[in-house]
């Protein structure tokens, strides 16, 4: 089990296949025979966002450590039953597998469009010839997401805010993945408006950071401190989609 991690990665967990160490950021949970480790693995995948609601610090830079992994409660059935949900849903794991293999195929295939047209090696309309290199300071202005929040503004509030999990998973953000935060009247924190392009700013691999998602609601969050937004200065000539 991950013990930090400012993005996803605290409360996931694995099944090792083969004997390893691990750093001081996981936790390895031995079981006796009254637990089968797949469907303890299973169980535990429904417990994310559980276990980070019961991290120590706020409601992104928490960690779990061992104390609360002892204290927490877990409800099993016996060992065959255990054995037959573990196999059910490692069946499905091989099924999504598949699908994620397609998927990723897929995703190949439009990041190698998205090159093609963009190096004009692929020309949507002849006939227009207005291509040209602009900083991106120039189409709009930066900004941050939260700050000054402590442990206390999260799961509850006036307000929500875009989760760093939504700008992560989804292109196009996602209106319901948003959560709690309480914001006073006289702060000085920046909302969210239709057409601005969010940016992961952090996270514990080089990969994650620099994703991008754009927010096309009408609603107004704040956005998490993890991220970054850029608001064009005209939709209209730079269309956010």
């Amino acid at each position: 089990m991950a013990l930090a991690g400012q993005g996803k990665t605290r409360g996931t967990v694995a099944i090792t296949k083969i004997d390893l160490c691990t750093n001081q950021s996981l936790a390895a949970i031995v079981t006796d025979d009254t637990v089968y480790d797949l469907c303890l693995l299973y169980y535990l995948e429904t417990q994310y966002e559980n276990l980070r609601a019961v991290s120590s610090g706020d409601g992104t830079r928490g960690g779990l450590n061992l104390q609360i992994i002892n204290d927490y409660h877990v409800c099993l059935p016996s060992v065959d039953e255990q054995i037959k949900i573990a196999d059910f849903f490692a069946m499905l794991d091989r099924k999504i597998e598949k699908q994620r293999t397609l998927i990723d195929n897929l995703k190949k295939y439009k990041r190698g469009l998205l090159q093609q047209i963009f190096s004009k090696k692929i020309s949507v309309d002849k006939r227009d010839s207005s291509w040209g290199y602009i900083p991106l300071g120039e189409i709009g202005h930066f900004f941050g997401g939260l700050s000054g929040k402590s442990k206390e503004d999260f799961e509850h509030g006036n307000a929500t805010f875009i989760t760093y999990m939504n700008v992560y998973k989804n292109s196009f953000a996602d209106e319901s993945m948003v959560a709690a935060v309480n914001v006073l009247p006289n702060e000085k924190q920046n909302a969210i408006k239709f057409g601005d392009i969010l940016f992961t700013q952090s996270s514990e691999t080089v990969e994650e950071v620099g994703l991008t998602s754009v927010w096309v609601h009408e609603t107004t969050p704040y956005l998490n401190s993890f991220c970054m937004a850029l608001r064009p200065h005209s939709i209209e000539k730079h269309n956010p989609y």
